[in-house]
């Protein structure tokens, strides 16, 4: 099993959600979270987390850097943003599939143009080189395309985030 399969197998298995940081409190649940009027909480399913440090006798200097809030914010968006970014290596995955795929056709393509080129005027150094500027050029042509593809897949991201 991959990294990436036990990744998702961890993230399979977590309470579901939607997790949430209580106000401001520095506790995360799943679930909704509403304080009701006894100052108690109610509606959340489980608490995933209480980042509340109580730092006992440590001097000041010895506690750890970072923000019990900030620490129960990371932890509420983690599923959210695992999910994400498991989306993101599969994309880039496939992404890089395609782009052997094209490669290996480039390079078979090649050797059979330098083939077919050597048999009928039979100089392989001066096709030789000339195959090699055609394939630098068809691997910065397919960089371009993943760049502006990139770009653009960027743009709509970007775009769907302002919107929300």
């Amino acid at each position: 099993m991959s990294q990436i399969d036990e990744i998702r197998a961890r993230r399979g298995v977590i309470t579901p959600g939607p997790w949430v940081k209580w106000q401001d409190h520095n506790e995360v649940f799943a679930g909704p979270v509403v304080e009701n009027n006894s100052g108690t909480i109610a509606g959340h399913r489980a608490q995933i987390a209480d980042c509340d440090t109580d730092w006992g006798d440590w001097d000041e200097d010895e506690q750890p850097e970072g923000s019990p809030a900030a620490n129960a914010e990371f932890i509420a968006h983690a599923p959210d943003d695992i999910d994400y970014l498991l989306a993101e290596v599969e994309r880039l995955q496939a992404d890089k599939a395609a782009l052997r795929a094209v490669v290996e056709l480039a390079d078979r393509l090649r050797c059979e143009l330098l083939s077919a080129i050597t048999i009928e005027i039979g100089d392989t150094q001066s096709v030789s080189e000339a195959l090699m500027d055609l394939d630098k050029g068809i691997y910065a042509l397919s960089l371009r395309n993943s760049t502006a593809k990139l770009e653009i897949e960027g743009e709509d991201h970007v775009s769907d985030s302002n919107q929300a």
